[in-house]
């Protein structure tokens, strides 16, 4: 039997393909030379020789940290830690190695909330189109992560300023639906890390047209009665007794059990917000002070409640003109020079603490506004947590950000010093095992 001249030449080299012994080049064995270029996305990054602050507890004085994949794949003493594969190994002699920043209260990457417009006739119905509540302010139907779309350079500068992690959440109404955990990177798909994460609230009602609510009174009882709805129809729609959709009662029903983030305000607030979450039973709730926490340390502390606190300190009074300075309350005063010490005297009350650049004009200068709490009292490693492992586990991400434990995201801040140190610099970032451009 005669083979056409191109089906022989084909059948030789596929019998001799099967014939060849399987060679090293066929496994991933880091000896065999590669022709080309490595694969950048196999090869993996060594942080070698440096200061590895693995978390708030955990220092290593000689430690190599290693990224692969974006991910922290080991961690160690330089001297028993290595990888198995093409690597990038980087001196880090003299310099330290941080877990990025994580904060739990911004609004990365979410559109801009447009005040609601005047009107001369009321409106005392919800105009929103679909099988929604009736009331504008209420809206858990409203998901950070489906309208998440970051611009380049608000996520540099958050990289800069070394946060690796953020809760980002709509800024807008009394019940403002889920929150996402992403990486400041401008690629939604690449930054998305958790799409449902946390459950948002305010005493705020935001850009809803309608006249109610139009004070903390009717704030209040607006977020009451949404609770009792969303309890009613949690009941009543396995039975078929709801009298129709509700797909804003029916994404509160399912948010219910996320973590809860109340931005409350200023201590009072806080207080009055644990009054309500109290009656339905929600407990350890995050909330989002305003820096006058200090105040009423204490009784926030026996709310079991954790706080978010923020670093925009006032800067000084010019009380040069003695007309102009009479002007200038006593309270006003005491604030300017208490609230740099606010975490410090709520850590002191017991009350659990994270940090948040919310408020500041230029998050470069977060880092410099934590230190002014450190220097008002806060312990180092208690600022760290704050930043780091206690966000985190807040939301339940700790296996993901906050530490440099193996197997979290390749999250690393270097420094040329202590974090804490008035002289220290960022030197790089490293998010998702990427330096910051």
């Amino acid at each position: 039997m005669q083979y056409p001249l191109r089906k022989l030449f084909l059948s030789l080299i596929w019998a001799f393909a099967l014939a060849m012994p399987k060679t090293k080049a066929q496994t991933s064995d880091p000896t065999f030379p590669v022709n080309g270029t490595y694969n950048k996305t196999l090869v993996a990054t060594l942080l070698e020789h440096a200061t590895v602050h693995v978390d708030a507890q955990t220092i290593l004085e000689d430690g190599t940290l290693v990224m692969h994949r974006g991910r922290i794949v080991a961690v160690g003493p330089s001297s028993t830690t290595s990888f198995d594969g093409p690597t990038m190994r980087l001196d880090m002699h003299g310099l330290h190695l941080y877990p990025s920043f994580v904060d739990l209260h911004s609004d990365l990457g979410t559109p801009q909330v447009q005040s609601a417009g005047w009107s001369r006739t009321p409106q005392d119905v919800s105009d929103k189109k679909g099988a929604y509540g009736w009331n504008e302010a209420v809206r858990p139907e409203t998901s950070a992560a489906a309208v998440f779309d970051p611009s380049f350079e608000s996520t540099k500068t958050l990289r800069r300023a070394g946060f690796g992690a953020l809760l980002t959440h709509v800024q807008n109404g009394v019940v403002r639906g889920t929150g996402a955990v992403v990486l400041p990177l401008e690629n939604p798909r690449e930054a998305l890390i958790a799409p449902k994460a946390s459950f948002h609230m305010s005493f705020r009602k935001g850009s809803s047209s309608q006249n109610y609510p139009n004070s903390l009174m009717g704030a209040t009882a607006l977020l009451r009665q949404t609770h009792l709805d969303a309890r009613w129809y949690a009941e009543a729609a396995p039975r078929g007794m709801t009298g129709g959709t509700n797909l804003s009662l029916e994404a509160f029903v399912r948010a219910r059990k996320l973590p809860r983030v109340f931005s409350a305000g200023g201590w009072k607030d806080v207080l009055r917000a644990d009054v309500m979450l109290s009656e339905f039973g929600v407990s350890s709730a995050i909330m989002v002070g305003s820096g006058d926490g200090y105040q009423r340390a204490r009784a926030i502390s026996k709310t079991g409640h954790r706080m978010v606190v923020p670093v925009d300190f006032p800067t000084g009074y010019n009380v040069a003109d003695p007309h102009l300075a009479r002007m200038i309350g006593l309270d006003e005063l005491k604030h300017w020079e208490l609230a740099p010490a606010n975490a410090a005297l709520l850590h002191d009350a017991g009350v659990p603490i994270a940090f948040t650049a919310h408020g500041l004009k230029d998050p470069g200068t977060f880092l410099s506004g934590v230190r002014k709490a450190v220097e008002a009292g806060l312990p180092e490693s208690e600022a760290l947590r704050a930043l780091t492992s206690n966000p985190a586990s807040w939301i339940g991400m700790s296996d993901q950000v906050g530490s440099l434990n193996e197997g979290c995201l390749a999250n690393v801040l270097v420094t040329d010093g202590p974090l804490f140190d008035e002289s220290t610099n960022l030197i790089e970032h490293y998010v998702g095992g990427n330096p910051t451009p």
